[in-house]
């Protein structure tokens, strides 16, 4: 279509008439073609809206059938999930929790089950969310099914100082276990402390055998060369590039 039109290059484009392009190309063209003239059409959001919701969600490495297997995979995520949401400096007003067998096993019996709660005062505190999502758990588990995935999602997410209060609200000071926590997974790496709810190890974990290293975030996947061999230094006289240098001539 373009090239048809003689349209060749960005600056060809940026040359269009307006009403050519609004009918071929619509609303969205005609703005590409203004943002070429130099006509801004989109502000800069350099400041995004806050998240109303946040999830930790994962698939198992196989399907779970047991109770204590998916339990600690529901208490990992629901730590993570309240870390997350305390690095945003935010408090979250609800949880909901859901579980559900794999839609692509056709040989397997299906089921997706959720539930949700509300918190009495908008929180943070992993304790606090933890202990909602294990009552959520108890209410919501069925024997008999292989489950394959689970996740923790926060919901109703606000700024800690514009939370409303009730006359019978009893606010509590911050005891200082979640900053501390916070900060030791901070210095030493994430996971290092936990309340010791969930083991490090188990059949939910994600299968990550070829899991791509991360060379430049992590310092034991960075590569590490067998030898080091410095290139011969070039003669002095030498003013061309290495690869025009042949020995001490020089080029006239």
């Amino acid at each position: 279509m373009l090239e048809e039109r003689g349209i060749l290059t960005a600056h060809d484009l940026a040359c269009a008439q307006d009403g050519w392009v609004r009918k071929r190309m619509g609303i969205v063209g005609l703005k590409t073609v203004h943002e070429l003239r130099g006509i801004a059409c989109h502000a800069l959001d350099d400041q995004p809206a806050p998240r109303q919701t946040t999830c930790c969600s994962r698939t198992f490495g196989e399907a779970i059938r047991d109770k204590g297997q998916v339990h600690y995979a529901v208490m990992s995520f629901a730590e993570r999930v309240a870390e997350k949401v305390r690095h945003a400096g935010q408090v979250a007003g609800a949880v909901q929790l859901f579980i559900r067998t794999d839609p692509f096993d056709q040989n397997a019996a299906q089921k997706s089950v959720s539930g949700s709660a509300t918190f009495q005062r908008p929180t943070s505190d992993t304790r606090v969310i933890t202990d909602a999502v294990l009552r959520i758990f108890d209410r919501i588990w069925r024997d008999g099914y292989g489950w394959r995935k689970a996740g923790v999602l926060l919901l109703d997410l606000g700024d800690p100082t514009s939370v409303p209060a009730s006359l019978f609200d009893v606010i509590e000071q911050p005891d200082g276990l979640m900053a501390a926590l916070d900060e030791i997974n901070s210095r030493f790496g994430r996971g290092k402390a936990r309340l010791g709810l969930a083991r490090k190890g188990g059949e939910w974990r994600m299968r990550q055998e070829n899991l791509s290293p991360s060379f430049t975030t992590r310092w034991g996947d960075r590569r590490r060369s067998a030898k080091c061999v410095r290139a011969p230094a070039r003669p002095a006289r030498c003013r061309w590039p290495a690869p025009a240098c042949r020995g001490s001539r020089t080029r006239p």
